[in-house]
């Protein structure tokens, strides 16, 4: 059997500290910290038994609830040789009991012994700015297109190393928006059953936000050929006013912007792909918020893999867009999605320095009003249904612990 660590603390509400601490570890260990001067007070003890790392955690011999247990896993880690720690952070000291197979015993001191609960507030009002800052980024894209319709330059394709090697198959491109649509409603249905549901979207609408807002820019600034001769092009007008590039942004949006729909015969969206921008990004979300053990979710993550990287080469080969164009979109979606993901799990990372280059980027302000009050690192990986009907299903609860 291996080492096991039984430890409690004993928290003293009349004046809510510890004088002192000691331990002794071995086969069978024990941890408490008791506040003398106090012959009978008023007492809650909270203990931790752990056997190879495996915590298990009681408030008064109750043994808290998945929930609440989860929220202090991140306080018990192993160390080298074995050794097991439990860290719980206190507002002026931390208190750390260490077990080891050799048997020793020390003392230590701390003020306060309060365990922290993480708390993850949903901030709804965010997520609709959030929301609101994602239509902002579509409508610019739209207007962008309708705009660089009537300045797309005649000739033939550019040159292209994979049109030149690969044979153009007009069919891909409906095919490439199916499995887009295959890739991202699911995506939606894993988000909404998120048990932190509000942060998930807050963070995926403020990244599709900048990815378009970031193409709406690309499309204006550089207008290429058409790279497929066979699409069909809505003709050209001399004169464009207003009402006419609204007419035509409102057109794009009512058909989401694919094909299938047959409302996007304007031409001129290539650099870059969005296409490519959904496909990468809904992989990169299952890659996030997919648990990574077990069969079934191995499976879908490597089902929805496949539909996106069959998605983006037929984007390709359908002559959808330049091979440039995909390049780019996968750089950009890859990027912005894991910065920003980085900065949200590191405290450091959310302060303006001189040695923190991300907060120079012109969009980390964004991040730091969307996940000022969410609690550092990577989110539990929990869901629970999230609709309020049927009543049966309401109290279904899934939690993963990697």
């Amino acid at each position: 059997m291996g080492t096991r660590l039984f430890s409690s603390a004993t928290y003293h509400s009349r004046n809510g500290s510890f004088v002192n601490s000691s331990y002794t570890s071995g086969s069978d260990e024990h941890v408490s910290l008791v506040g003398p001067g106090h012959p009978e007070p008023v007492e809650t003890v909270i203990s931790l038994n752990t056997c190879n790392c495996d915590p298990l955690i009681k408030i008064d011999d109750i043994p808290l609830s998945r929930d609440s247990r989860s929220s202090l896993y991140d306080s018990v880690y192993c160390g080298e040789n074995g050794d097991t720690h439990f860290l719980v952070e206190t507002p002026d000291s931390k208190l750390e009991c260490r077990g080891s197979h050799s048997r020793q015993s020390s003392t230590s001191s701390v003020s306060d012994f309060r365990p922290t609960v993480r708390n993850y507030p949903e901030e709804k009002l965010k997520t609709l700015l959030a929301l609101g800052f994602l239509f902002v980024g579509l409508f610019c894209t739209t207007l962008a297109l309708a705009f660089v319709h009537d300045r797309l330059p005649d000739g033939p394709p550019l040159p292209d190393v994979v049109f030149s090697l690969v044979p153009q198959w007009d069919y891909g491109l409906a095919m490439s928006e199916y499995l887009l649509m295959l890739c991202v409603y699911p995506t939606i249905i894993l988000m909404a059953f998120h048990r932190h549901r509000w942060i998930v979207f807050r963070r995926v609408f403020v990244i599709v936000g900048l990815l378009y807002l970031g193409r709406s820019i690309t499309m204006l600034v550089t207008a290429v050929p058409v790279a497929n001769t066979h699409y069909f092009c809505q003709p050209k007008m001399n004169i464009t006013g207003p009402s006419t590039i609204l007419l035509r942004a409102w057109t794009l949006l009512s058909g989401f912007g694919m094909s299938i729909n047959g409302k996007h015969y304007y031409c001129g969206d290539y650099i870059y792909s969005g296409h490519t921008c959904m496909l990468v990004l809904s992989a990169l979300i299952y890659g996030e918020y997919l648990p990574r053990k077990g069969w079934i979710a191995k499976a879908l993550r490597i089902f929805f893999y496949s539909c996106s990287t069959l998605g983006v080469i037929l984007v390709s080969i359908s002559r959808g867009h330049y091979t440039v164009d995909i390049v780019i979109a996968y750089v950009v979606t890859t990027v912005v999605f894991w910065i920003y993901h980085t900065i949200c799990a590191h405290p450091q990372l959310k302060a303006f320095s001189q040695n923190n280059h991300l907060s120079r980027m012109w969009w980390f302000r964004f991040v730091i009003f969307f996940e000022e009050n969410v609690p550092d690192g990577k989110l539990p990986l929990r869901y629970n249904y999230p609709f309020p009907w049927p009543k049966r299903c309401i109290n279904l609860k899934w939690d993963y612990m990697e």
